[in-house]
């Protein structure tokens, strides 16, 4: 659902007068589901728009030589999910 959807979706649900987070908690919880993910979706599409800081860089640094340095791949994620499920 692109925002001026949402928009006209509002408009179409008599919400006039109403603040738009009264209008966005009236809307169906499938729907403000489907925001949210549309909205974040946005945001990850536009990366260069968050740059990382320079702490951030440090730590992926950090993590990256320690990874390089441990040699160990880790596991597979059928793995980790197996012994999950498993503790569950």
């Amino acid at each position: 659902m692109q925002f001026y959807t949402l928009q006209a979706k509002l408009a179409d649900k008599n919400f006039a007068g109403m603040t738009m987070n009264t209008k966005l908690s009236k809307l169906p919880v499938e729907e403000r589901i489907k925001l949210v993910e549309e909205l974040w979706d946005s945001i990850a599409s536009d990366q260069k728009a968050l740059p990382l800081t320079n702490e951030q860089k440090a730590e992926l640094d950090r993590r990256l030589d320690g990874y390089e340095a441990d040699g160990n791949r880790g596991r597979l994620a059928t793995e980790s999910i197996t012994e999950i499920r498993r503790k569950l």
